[in-house]
């Protein structure tokens, strides 16, 4: 079992007062994370993953910024690990720093809360109105994890996550953060193994929206992928179409007697869906979902 670093948060989120909509991470910006999934339609420029730095890049960032001193050696392979394996996604990682006992301990004020978030979501200096305006924001009664809400959703970490390649997430106020985590891998890891490629924010936000309010299952997320114009648009050969469904459903290579009978099916006029009913609704994929914390 991994050792728990010393960021590791000791309790769970807050339920938020925000007004019920996430802040933007400006006064007048969006979050990107708009609730209709979007897997079925390819952004026009879909996200791919060729970072400038790493993912261990990416932790020895956040313990330098938001707690001031250089990783511990369990700390640091913890998140590290969990970020390769898809245990956990920017967005959770930020939390568990900002959240952790010993940020909590540097007592920071709201002013020096918000210039925090700059450093640690931004990577830059807030800029006097944004300043203000988060400020104000924490003044009328916003939570901090509100506040690290619309930062983790912004564009512009989004972007910084890009450059370290590490996948951004979504960020969900008041649901458990190694909850929304898994259920963020889980999304996270269609569109690498389908998809081939890194989640835009807009797809991202809108599967976890769904999953977490019980609306698709890991089912019909999965279906949204398999059969969208992107996936099918890759005009995959049988037997390349029922590797994709080994590594998609079961998270690994297909065994010698299960790929040929699969081949099988779709070579004597069996159709796609009838491949997906099999591999969807095998005990196999029951168990990966609930490694994620999801429902199949």
């Amino acid at each position: 079992m991994a050792p728990t670093p010393t960021t590791a948060p000791t309790t769970t989120p807050g339920s938020g007062t925000g007004s019920g909509s996430t802040p933007t991470s400006n006064p007048t910006g969006g979050t990107g994370s708009g609730s209709t999934p979007t897997s079925t339609v390819a952004p026009t420029s879909a996200p791919t993953a060729a970072p400038e730095l790493n993912v261990g890049d990416f932790i020895n960032r956040c313990y330098s910024v938001a707690l001031g001193r250089s990783a511990d050696e369990a700390g640091y392979n913890y998140w590290v690990d969990n970020l390769n394996n898809g245990q956990a996604c920017g967005a959770q990682v930020g939390y568990g720093f900002i959240f952790s006992q010993e940020y909590i301990n540097k007592n920071r004020s709201d002013e020096e809360f918000v210039t925090d978030m700059y450093a640690m979501y931004f990577g830059r200096e807030a800029d006097s109105d944004g300043f203000n305006y988060w400020v104000g924001l924490l003044e009328s009664g916003l939570t901090r994890e509100d506040i690290m809400a619309g930062f983790a959703n912004s564009e512009e970490f989004y972007n910084l996550c890009n450059k370290y390649g590490v996948v951004c997430g979504t960020y969900l106020v008041g649901v458990p953060n190694d909850v929304q985590g898994g259920v963020n891998c889980f999304v996270a890891r269609l569109y690498k193994v389908c998809l081939n490629r890194l989640p835009d924010m807009g797809g991202q936000a809108g599967w976890v929206l769904k999953l977490m309010n019980g609306e698709v299952s890991g089912t019909s997320a999965a279906y949204g992928f398999v059969f969208s114009p992107e996936f099918i648009g890759k005009n995959p050969s049988n037997e390349a179409f029922v590797n994709y469904m080994y590594a998609a459903f079961f998270g690994r290579a297909a065994d010698e007697a299960g790929f040929n009978a699969w081949v099988d099916v779709l070579n004597g006029g069996g159709s796609y869906e009838d491949v997906f009913a099999g591999f969807s609704g095998s005990a196999e994929f029951a168990n990966l979902c609930a490694s994620y914390g999801i429902q199949a």
